[in-house]
């Protein structure tokens, strides 16, 4: 019918890989932050499968062409729908006639997801390995054998603390039912200060915890510190590994901002303590 067509607002493809890649990156934006690109977006807390179609551009159609392409996109999708055995939104498309498959696409969350899971190994058998300590010896002859450090034996496994860890790591997790049942049942006019008052506590409470951990008068020891991380990153990468045959975008994104804490350490020098701390919450 003499009609082009466009998604995600790309009115001037050039089927190139540019303008497909920019496609495909702008749509897993939209899902991973959950914006609404159309009036569609309001049937999905409802289950119900819907597409917008806008007109643009300058053109000599009328109304009747208008309906034809209507009926011919839903007549489309319904065809595709048994193609794809009901599970379109599995791919991610990049023009009108090129798409993503969830195979080509999932081992990359994955493999994010897989990166939290090693490190989370790594921690645990970290934490029951002896810890390495400098012995001085107390007479010295030469400046090289004034210090010499003790190595762990790596067949020698101490016994692990796991009740402040575990109960920590627990709390922090059974705490996020809080603001998703605030979320939940609060007035749309309360909605945006509750929002800002639990993004600014998200930002701080991390920090608060870490210092009543590191000021407390049971001195948190690194074997807990390595467990912690290892819960943590563990938590992580399984939910993670959940939430990216559900939403990919979102599963995606949130791996990669949350790959920096993977490297986290315990900073004694305070200006470095604060600049990691700026470049996490950023």
């Amino acid at each position: 019918m003499g009609m082009g067509v466009a998604i995600q607002e790309m009115w001037e493809h050039s089927n190139s890989y540019h303008d497909r890649l920019q496609t495909m990156l702008r749509g897993m934006l939209k899902q991973g932050l959950g914006l609404a690109s159309g009036p569609h977006s309001s049937f999905i807390p409802y289950h119900v499968d819907a597409v917008t179609l806008q007109p643009f551009g300058d053109g000599w159609q009328d109304e009747m062409a208008i309906g034809r392409v209507i009926e011919g996109t839903f007549r489309s999708l319904n065809n595709l729908l048994e193609h794809l055995h009901q599970s379109f939104f599995f791919y991610l498309l990049m023009q009108k006639e090129r798409f993503v498959s969830i195979g080509t696409y999932l081992p990359s969350a994955m493999l994010v997801a897989a990166n939290f899971t090693i490190m989370a190994i790594a921690l645990w058998v970290k934490s029951g390995q002896p810890e390495v300590r400098e012995v001085i010896t107390e007479k010295t002859e030469t400046a090289e054998e004034a210090g010499k450090v003790a190595l762990p034996n790596p067949h020698v496994t101490v016994e692990r603390d796991l009740f402040l860890p575990l109960v920590l790591v627990a709390a922090c997790q059974f705490a996020g039912v809080v603001p998703l049942y605030l979320f939940n049942h609060l007035s749309e006019s309360a909605l945006i200060p509750a929002f800002i008052f639990f993004t600014i506590l998200s930002a701080i409470l991390p920090f608060l915890l870490s210092s009543i951990l590191h000021n407390s008068t049971t001195s948190t020891t690194t074997q807990q510190y390595h467990l912690i991380r290892s819960f943590s990153l563990l938590l992580l990468g399984m939910f993670l590994s959940s939430l990216a045959t559900l939403n990919f975008s979102l599963a995606f994104l949130v791996g990669v901002f949350s790959a920096p804490l993977t490297f986290v350490r315990p900073c004694p020098n305070s200006p470095l303590k604060w600049l990691s701390m700026v470049v996490l919450s950023g």
